[in-house]
């Protein structure tokens, strides 16, 4: 950490400090969620980019003396992410050069400049000094503002907020937590960030795994409701760790373990002073703004008006709930109810694509609903009244195909007897026909059947903070607004209405905390002009199962010092990604020597469009990550010794046992695993492998887009986890599969990756 960072903060504290007094021991006697007057100018920050600009523009701002914004940038419409950049890039250098001259010893040419003057001397409590001036140079950084964004997340709240605030108080705890999904993502049912994070809570999948169904008909991280219990038990178990809500929340962010060492690190629980003086590797910009953003938002709902003028707010939509006791196909209920498809992807967020697109069922004991009504009044009448023949007792089997280098959609259709068409609508592949290496296809279950896709009438969504694009200033596109959520209030129709059931439980228990991010880095690189990643945070690098993974090695260097180790579990518990919340930090630690900037190229696929299959590269053997030899396994992107147990129904320590694993030892990417089959065959292994890995790209394509890829030439220190978060902005299998013949565990500097360029649809 620079100098003026360091000072910066203990000057602010020290202000602050001073002028509170016992302000903020008596504020948090009082206040569940205090606002000590350290935190002040940040909290003001965020209510202006939560009420002042729109995702049409955004604030050039110090990233660590939050009351300094030098300009309000307005973008005038202009959608394109490359100009915006541009934009940004532009005015940054002009605040730079302004800094350089007040350094130099220049006095104030306009009254802007005064203007900087005057906030930088009110924020160090000094007039700064040419040293203060010189490391402010580094800390400029944009934010896009959000005021749009806020009010369609007030409106979509409405219906949400009054059972939310029950969830709460049922538990005994704040109401005004339910308030949080406005930091995170708007309310929006569907946000999905390019790490996995999804739902109004932004729940990783290994988080939402310990408290929810997460699989590959069923993702609860999507139903409003359910992920608030979630949330509720998860914020619950920090308070009991923490003792206090400021840290509570802020662990949501950068997890419990995270916050408990800053606690013990600095000898004080005031949220303050760790916000202003607690420098751990992962405590970026997200962790240290996320209490503020929280305050700030609760700030402006408490007046809403004042900054909206008047807003009506959704409202919450009767339903009846039925726990169906069978396996369903949506076609059939639709003959049975009268109720479309349609209808019932927009009542249950919870049921993934598959269960509309390609003929998956909605589970046994599913808590499905309906609209008002469509029971009679009776729920146990309506389930009795179900035909034998739509009663099924198991769920559909489905049949996939992994790509291989060089296929071609039609060789894959003819190799498995369907058609182009086929494909194209089992598997969303979009007008570009573009597949890769390791992707895996699900294939029709009949010949000359290609199920209709049923979109649910909420656009996919944008989380609360847009990812950046191209580097950490880069704005992305205003999206378009996304159509009301449903709403949903259950109506007691009936006593024989069946109620919703708890959380799913996983198999397996709580994660353990062990070393997570994936890798220990040597140097941190963030090259010229290239798609960054938010700050790397605990949610980022969540596991998705109790079970962790091992860090992926750093690139060798013989001369380079070893840094410290890598954060663990515990700091990586958080369960959605801060890419969603204020972006990342503005300045990365950079060796001396620079990369050129990338060329963008256009992505070559794995299979190209049918027209040019004659130019398809010659097949090579399907990816050993995806074949079981015998009794073994390679790990795969995404996979921990959590999931092998489950989709093995063995527990995780039969496998540790099996493959001489000390007790939290992580297992990685292309480690062999030995495996027990005692309870499922090798073929349903696999089935529920793919089906994993699947809704992991289905979530993520849903989303995004790949328009290119630049090569990167490894040095010593990079790791995948830098190239995933650090600089480009893509998830790690996404490397992976781009790069299909590279042995990710022997790295060695001059070895050059393909790595994927992706933008947010819409």
């Amino acid at each position: 950490m620079s100098g003026f960072r360091r000072s910066a903060r203990l000057v602010a504290f020290a202000l602050a400090a001073a002028l509170a007094g016992v302000g903020y021991a008596n504020a948090a006697a009082t206040d569940t969620f205090p606002e000590p007057p350290a935190l002040a100018p940040a909290v003001a920050f965020w209510v202006r980019v939560y009420t002042e600009a729109t995702t049409d523009g955004g604030f050039l701002h110090d990233a660590y003396l939050m009351d300094v914004v030098y300009q309000h940038i307005r973008f005038e419409g202009e959608t394109r992410p490359r100009e915006r950049e541009r934009i940004v890039e532009h005015a940054k250098s002009q605040v730079r050069d302004m800094l350089d001259w007040l350094a130099g010893g220049g006095t104030p040419r306009d009254d802007h400049e005064q203007q900087v003057m005057r906030l930088f001397t009110v924020a160090l409590g000094h007039a700064p000094t040419a040293g203060d001036l010189r490391d402010a140079r580094d800390n400029v950084r944009f934010q896009l503002g959000q005021r749009d964004k806020f009010r369609e997340g007030l409106v979509r709240s409405g219906a949400y907020e009054s059972q939310m605030r029950a969830v709460f108080r049922d538990q005994g705890m704040p109401e005004d937590l339910a308030l949080l999904p406005h930091v995170e993502s708007s309310f929006n049912v569907r946000a999905y960030s390019k790490y996995g994070a999804a739902g109004v809570w932004q729940f990783m999948r290994g988080t939402g795994r310990r408290f929810m169904k997460v699989d590959y008909v069923v993702d609860e991280r999507l139903d409003p409701i359910t992920s608030t219990r979630a949330a509720a038990r998860l914020l619950k178990e920090n308070y009991s760790i923490l003792g206090s809500w400021p840290l509570a929340l802020t662990a949501y962010n950068h997890g419990a373990g995270g916050m408990a060492r800053a606690v013990k690190r600095l000898g004080t629980d005031r949220i303050d002073e760790i916000v202003l003086r607690y420098d751990g590797r992962t405590f970026g910009f997200a962790s240290r703004n996320f209490y503020t953003q929280f305050l700030a938002a609760r700030k402006v709902i408490r007046n809403y008006e004042s900054y909206f003028g008047p807003v009506q707010r959704d409202q919450p939509r009767a339903v009846e709930v039925v726990s169906l006791p069978f396996y369903a196909d949506v076609s059939e209920l639709q003959n049975k109810l009268g109720v479309s498809p349609a209808q019932i992807a927009e009542l249950n967020p919870a049921l993934r694509q598959p269960v509309f697109r390609s003929g998956k069922r909605i589970p046994r004991g599913y808590a499905l609903r309906l609209p008002a009504g469509s029971t009679a009044g009776s729920g146990s009448r309506w389930v009795a009244s179900v035909p034998a023949e739509m009663r099924h007792s198991d769920q559909r089997a489905s049949r996939y195909y992994t790509v291989r280098r060089g296929d071609t959609l039609s060789e894959i259709a003819s190799e498995n007897r369907t058609t182009i068409a086929q494909l194209l609508a089992q598997n969303d592949l979009g007008k570009r026909q573009r597949i890769y290496p390791g992707q895996v296809l699900q294939l029709p279950d009949r010949p000359g059947t290609a199920p209709r896709r049923v979109v649910p009438p909420v656009a996919i969504a944008q989380a609360t903070q847009p990812e950046p694009v191209a580097d950490p200033t880069l704005p992305t596109p205003a999206p378009t607004a996304p159509a009301p959520p449903p709403t949903e209030v259950a109506v007691a129709v009936s006593q024989s209405l069946e109620k919703s059931p708890p959380p799913v439980e996983p198999a397996t228990p709580p994660a353990e905390v062990v070393p997570a991010p994936p890798g220990e880095t040597v140097a941190a690189l963030e090259p010229a002009g290239m798609p960054p990643a938010p700050s790397p945070t605990p949610a980022q690098a969540a596991p998705p199962a109790p079970e962790p993974t091992a860090p992926s090695p750093a690139v060798p260097s013989e001369s380079a010092p070893a840094q410290s180790a890598p954060p663990t579990v515990a700091e990586d518990e958080a369960p959605f990604s801060p890419s969603d919340l204020a972006g990342p930090e503005p300045k990365l630690r950079v060796t001396p020597e620079k990369p050129a900037r990338a060329t963008v190229a256009l992505a070559e696929p794995a299979v190209t469009p049918a027209e040019s299959a004659a130019a398809a590269a010659q097949k090579s053997d399907e990816s050993p990550y995806r074949r079981v030899s015998r009794d073994r396994v390679i790990v795969d992107d995404d996979e921990t010794l959590g999931h092998f147990a489950d989709w093995l129904e063995v527990s995780p320590q039969k496998l540790r046992k099996l493959n001489k694993l000390k007790p939290r030892q992580p297992i990685h990417v292309g480690q062999t695993l030995k495996l027990d089959f005692a309870k499922v065959s090798p073929d349903e292994l696999q089935q529920r492998r793919l089906e994993y890995h699947k809704g992991i790209e289905e979530d993520f394509f849903g989303s995004y887009r790949v328009t290119g890829t630049v090569e990167h030439s490894l040095r010593a220190g990079d790791t995948l986890w830098v190239l995933s978060h650090k600089l480009y902005g893509v998830p790690t299998w996404l490397i992976h599969r781009y790069n299909p013949d590279v042995d990710f565990a022997k790295l060695v500097p001059g070895v050059k990756l393909q790595i994927p360029v992706v933008e947010k649809l819409g």
